[in-house]
């Protein structure tokens, strides 16, 4: 998983921050992400492997899905200067109570596939162990499908589609 890097970082700092979170837990990790030198390089390392809207992007999932929590309400950034904005955590997310074994996010996986294929990008099928991991974390095979599709690797110009 290639954000596999920004959730470890998200965890670290999730782990140092008192509870109860705020609704602006994500301004919150940014922020002492941006203040901590040791994770402001991470963060950095991250962003130059990435790109600076992928990061942050998954800043705000890793953070939701750490808590079970969805972003609904886009909002100004309060603290920190890494993202103009980022998504209130103001929304609960149905969590299971364990996470699906790999045999069963990959039938659960296929089955998607299966029944909305015509109106999925031939571009999911290179995303497949990514696909899976994030059914095995507990995301919902909907949001893992359009996981894959916003982080699939970009053609190179000239490139034949396969």
């Amino acid at each position: 998983m290639k954000t596999v890097g920004v959730k470890a970082l998200v965890q670290e700092v999730l782990d140092t921050l008192p509870s109860p979170y705020s609704e602006h837990v994500t301004d919150d990790v940014l922020f002492a992400i941006e203040t901590n030198p040791l994770w402001r390089r991470r963060y950095d390392s991250l962003c130059d492997a990435l790109g600076k809207a992928v990061v942050n992007q998954w800043c705000g999932q890793w953070t939701g899905y750490a808590l079970g929590k969805k972003g609904q309400t886009p909002v100004l950034s309060r603290k920190n200067s890494l993202s103009e904005r980022y998504s209130l955590l103001d929304t609960d997310v149905q969590v299971r109570d364990r996470p699906p074994t790999e045999q069963e996010a990959t039938e659960t996986m296929a089955a998607y596939y299966r029944d909305n294929k015509d109106r999925l990008s031939v571009a999911v099928r290179g995303q497949r162990e990514e696909i899976i991991a994030w059914i095995m974390e507990g995301i919902p095979v909907e949001e893992a499908f359009a996981l894959a599709l916003q982080n699939r690797p970009r053609r190179v110009e000239g490139e034949q589609r396969p």
